[in-house]
């Protein structure tokens, strides 16, 4: 077998087992990331203003986390309210507010 029909299907095999990186998805004032089928809130509209009530679902996707600085210095916020669908905040996650 010539080296080059070698090289083809090993290099396919290869990017096959690459990690999948999640991507930021925004959906309004959130960003968001997907893992497993669960959306990680990784950043918010820092000037946003009033109370907030935090959505469930983004995507189509049950919000389940919070990550490290997604609120950071959104000082206009006056109250959050957080879903029972969300098991997990970050550190840092409403810092500077």
């Amino acid at each position: 077998m010539p080296a080059k029909t070698r090289i083809i299907p090993a290099l396919l095999l290869a990017a096959m087992l690459l990690p999948v990186s999640a991507r930021a998805l925004i959906d309004g004032d959130y960003t968001y990331t997907v893992a497993d089928n669960k959306a990680t809130i990784t950043d918010f509209n820092f000037s946003y203003f009033g109370a907030l009530s935090i959505t469930n679902q983004l995507g189509g996707y049950p919000v389940t986390s919070i990550g490290d600085w997604a609120f950071y210095w959104c000082d206009s916020l006056t109250s959050v309210t957080i879903p029972d669908s969300v098991t997990s905040i970050g550190s840092t996650t409403f810092c500077a507010c």
